[in-house]
């Protein structure tokens, strides 16, 4: 998922940078959007780890790492409720943050995956994401100027015993500047 987003962020720029100088503007400079939400529940990508759960402790805090926090409690983004929530720091930083949800069915994984993709629909332009593997259903992903970028996601994972597969649903919201560091 982040190879997807590190490769379209990788073209957009290559497209916003061979434009420069002349009057055509390809394709793939349409797809920038000015500004993608760097902010949540009042923490900033770029503020320290302490700061960050500071601000986010009405959430349970499940586990937690240097480097990775999980609250494993009824999240509401923007109207959409997610039962966890996941925060990423490189060096003390807040990076991501990833809303996730799993499902049994087809069905109701993608309908969360629809209902998270219109509301982001609403707010920016998307770009489809090429699928490469298997455990992929579909991902589309929004890149800002402002180094941020979003993506969601539905994915199969496997369980044991040879269960069906569970599939996940995720938005993740990234701080570009440190998407190379994480991959």
């Amino acid at each position: 998922m982040k190879k997807n987003l590190l490769f379209l962020l990788i073209n957009l720029l290559v497209a916003f940078m061979s434009s420069c100088g002349t009057n055509k503007v390809p394709d793939e400079e349409d797809k920038i959007n000015d500004y993608i939400q760097d902010t949540f529940f009042g923490a900033t990508f770029g503020e320290r780890q302490e700061d960050v759960l500071t601000k986010l402790s009405d959430y349970p805090i499940f586990f937690k790492t240097k480097s990775m926090v999980l609250i494993k409690s009824e999240v509401v983004f923007e109207g959409i409720t997610f039962p966890m929530m996941a925060l990423e720091f490189e060096n003390n930083q807040f990076i991501t943050i990833e809303f996730s949800d799993a499902f049994d069915d087809n069905n109701s994984a993608l309908s969360k995956y629809n209902e998270i993709k219109d509301y982001l629909t609403s707010k920016y332009k998307l770009t489809e994401l090429p699928i490469d593997d298997e455990s992929t259903l579909c991902e589309v992903a929004a890149v800002g100027r402002n180094n941020c970028a979003v993506i969601v996601g539905c994915y199969l994972v496997d369980q044991p015993f040879n269960l069906e597969p569970l599939k996940i649903v995720k938005l993740d919201f990234f701080d570009g500047r440190f998407l190379v560091a994480t991959t």
